[in-house]
Formats: C-alpha cells, sequence, structure tokens
C-alpha cells in the first residue's frame, strides 16, 4: 500500500513538474494559433492521451469554434459546434467537465472513427466567463479520471490567461496595422483634387486595405437629394450592381445612415428587413454604412459589406475614414469650383479682347456665341433690329445661334417685327 502511494507520489511529482514547464513555455508565446497548437499538444503529454483539441467560444453566435488540433482526423480545425452538438457543444451547454468512457456515448459524436476513445470536454474560464474547450481523447484500454480532470483544469486556468494576452496582444497589432493602414488610406485620399478620381481611388483603397468584400460611395441626386447615385465602387458592386444604380434615402442600410446621419452596423445582413442584397452576392454577413457630413450637409454615404463579422471597432474606424472624405471632398470641390471661375473669367476675357478688335458685326457674334458654346449650358439666339426712317422698329434680323445640337451658325433670317417689351411705353 505505502509502495503505490509513493508510485503515486512520484507520478503527481512529475505531473507537477511537466505542468510548471508547459506554463513556461505557454508564457512566452504571444501568437494566437502556434500558442493554442502549443497548449493542445503539451495537455495531450501531460495526460498521456493521443489526440486533442481546443476550441474557442463564440459567444454571439454561441458556439465552439476548434481552432487547434493534435493527431486528430482531417476536417477537424475549424469546425463549429453549436450549444449541445458533440463533445464541445455537451460542455458549453452545461459549462462543466465531461468524462467519458467512450466517445461514442454522446448523442451526437461527430468522428465516428474515434467512438472508442475515451475523452475529457474540459471548458476554459477565464473570470467566469466560457472563452474555450478543451476536447482530450486517448485509445482503450486508457481511461481518464477526477486527478486528470484536476490536472487539465490546473493547465486551463494557466491557458486562459495565456490566450486573453495573446488576444489582447493580436488586438495591439491590428490597432497598429489599422493606424497604418488610416495614414495610408488618408495618403491616397489627398493624393487628388478631381472628385470621381478621388471617390474611386478612395474606394479602392478602402476595400484592399482593410479587407472587405465590397465598397461604395454613394452621392446624393443633385436635383433630388433624397435619392442616392452609387458614384464609386470596388469588389462586387462592381461586378454585379448596374453602372446606373439609384437608390431612395428611405431603403436599406445605406439609406438609414443617410437619413438618420448616423453610422449605422448590421452583423446579420441577410435577416436584417432594412438590408437591400446585392442579386448574386448570398454570403454577406456584415454591412457598415458612414453618412459623410460637413457642417450639417450629407455629402454622401460610405458603405461596405463583408462576408466575415464587422464590429464597432470597425465602424469607428470608418468613421475616421468618412472624415477624412468629407475634407478631401469638400476641398476638391473648391478647387474645382476655383478653376471653373479661372476658366469663366479666362473665357470671358478672351471674348472681350476678341470683340474689342472685331471689325465687323459677325465677328462680334462669332465671338459671343463661341463664348456660350463653350460654356455649354444655354441654346442662344442673337437677334439685330432694323429700323425705318422714323427710328422705329420695322423687323429682326436673326444674325447668329449657338444650340448643342447644331453648334454655331451665322445666319440671316428677317423676321417681321412684332412689339415687344423692349419698345419704349
Amino acid at each position: 500500500m505505502d509502495l503505490n502511494n509513493d508510485v503515486d507520489l512520484k507520478k503527481i511529482l512529475r505531473q507537477q513538474e511537466s505542468l510548471r514547464a508547459i506554463i513556461e513555455s505557454i508564457s512566452s508565446e504571444l501568437e494566437l494559433r502556434p500558442l493554442l497548437t502549443l497548449i493542445v499538444q503539451h495537455a495531450c503529454e501531460l495526460l498521456d492521451a493521443d489526440r486533442g483539441t481546443i476550441g474557442l467560444v463564440d459567444e454571439e453566435r454561441q458556439l465552439v469554434r476548434t481552432e487547434a488540433v493534435y493527431k486528430m482526423p482531417p476536417g477537424e480545425l475549424g469546425s463549429e459546434m453549436p450549444v449541445g452538438v458533440g463533445l464541445a457543444g455537451k460542455v458549453l451547454a452545461s459549462q462543466q467537465p465531461l468524462i467519458l468512457g467512450q466517445y461514442g456515448d454522446l448523442d451526437t459524436p461527430l468522428q465516428p472513427d474515434l467512438i472508442e476513445d475515451a475523452v475529457i470536454g474540459l471548458p476554459i474560464f477565464w473570470r467566469d466567463e466560457m472563452i474555450g474547450f478543451f476536447g482530450i481523447g486517448a485509445d482503450p484500454p486508457r481511461r481518464f479520471d477526477a486527478q486528470d480532470v484536476e490536472l487539465l483544469t490546473q493547465l486551463a486556468r494557466h491557458a486562459a490567461i495565456a490566450i486573453e494576452n495573446a488576444r489582447l496582444f493580436a488586438a495591439e497589432k491590428r490597432r497598429a496595422a489599422r493606424q497604418r493602414t488610416l495614414a495610408r488610406i488618408g495618403e491616397i485620399i489627398s493624393g487628388t483634387l478631381e472628385l470621381d478620381e478621388l471617390l474611386q481611388t478612395a474606394v479602392t483603397a478602402i476595400r484592399e486595405h482593410l479587407h472587405f468584400t465590397d465598397a461604395g460611395f454613394l452621392l446624393p441626386e443633385e436635383d433630388d437629394p433624397e435619392t442616392l447615385v452609387l458614384v464609386a465602387r470596388s469588389g462586387l458592386y462592381a461586378d454585379l450592381l448596374p453602372p446606373t444604380y439609384r437608390q431612395s434615402i428611405h431603403e436599406g442600410i445605406i439609406g438609414a445612415a443617410a437619413r438618420t446621419r448616423r453610422p449605422t452596423l448590421t452583423t446579420d445582413a441577410m435577416n436584417d428587413p432594412r438590408y437591400l442584397p446585392i442579386p448574386g452576392a448570398n454570403n454577406i454577413r456584415s454591412v457598415i454604412g458612414i453618412p459623410v457630413i460637413v457642417a450639417e450637409q450629407l455629402l454622401g454615404v460610405l458603405n461596405v459589406e463583408s462576408a466575415d463579422l464587422l464590429t464597432e471597432e470597425d465602424m469607428a474606424l470608418l468613421n475616421i475614414v468618412g472624415d477624412q472624405l468629407g475634407a478631401a471632398i469638400t476641398t476638391a470641390r473648391l478647387f474645382n469650383q476655383m478653376q471653373r471661375n479661372l476658366a469663366e473669367t479666362q473665357l470671358l476675357y478672351e471674348t472681350s479682347r476678341r470683340m474689342t478688335n472685331a471689325f465687323d458685326v459677325d465677328d462680334v457674334i462669332e465671338a459671343y456665341l463661341q463664348h456660350v458654346a463653350v460654356r455649354g449650358r444655354y441654346i442662344c439666339t442673337v437677334a439685330l433690329y432694323e429700323f425705318d426712317a422714323f427710328d422705329e422698329r420695322t423687323a429682326v434680323i436673326v444674325r447668329g445661334v449657338w444650340s448643342p445640337d447644331e453648334d454655331l451658325r451665322l445666319v440671316r433670317r428677317r423676321l417681321p417685327y412684332i412689339r415687344d417689351a423692349l419698345d419704349p411705353l
């Protein structure tokens, strides 16, 4: 009896020494996927088990996703187990360790080749919340007991700390990467003052650098501010939407962002009644609409869609991009207006110079009509009155016409005079 106790004590001491070495090993790894792979391998070695998995809980979707495996059959990595399904689903439902003499005793075993394995399913807790799952298996005749559960529970406590540290490290890396991306997008946006080019370049950069499925920018229609017109597109927007796509601000996630003038996020697009699906795109999960507002004026809406889960963090990032776009759009429009004003001044000067130096009436009319033609805004007719010896108007002589359809024509068309508003009272 004493001999057996001595053997058990030596075994426990070896296990505790192994556990300390494992804890030291996993404490130095900050990349999540390698960390999880290391943890599950050490867990199997610690329990003298043949294979194992470690999964993380998706709280929003209420399932466990396998993130690392050790000597498991193909297809296990990345598998998802909802509440009550498989070993992980059972543990997720009960939030308690589960020991089975045979894996096949489960109501829903997901690995038919392993049904004779003895298994332990163990929750991994962080601050009273289940964040992960151990699934450990062994070939017969190995059987697990309460001591194995206790040993694995000790490892799980340290694994939880390591997982949270890795998540914090990953979040910081993402934050730093997004700041770099934000700066890069800002550089791209500020790289041109041509509005159409600016918007298209920005939308392409946003989709490519932030890895969205598609991205687009919509402007309010000039004559109908309740209609939004897609003026820049990238990804599925470019492939599947017609070139003249437009929509009401009373429809869709985009419309909700425009109407409320608040950033709008949905993480379940296909079941969101506001979402207007793109024909041919059936895997969109998340949509964000960002209203771009300057001085209380809606300049447009930036819209992105993703097959992945987008978060409030993504929306906050895009809100910053929206501010950058607002400033860039305002600058581009001011620049374009200055260019138009300058061109108008130059045109007026050139027209005035030509008219001053003209030698006959036709030269004056031609110079004026060419000025009208360059502006391209109005149909214009130049007519001169004909007077009799008593200085009374007797006829109207049409001397020149410009229209977009017929261009500039110098003519002499005589029309009978009819009294008009230019006659003296």
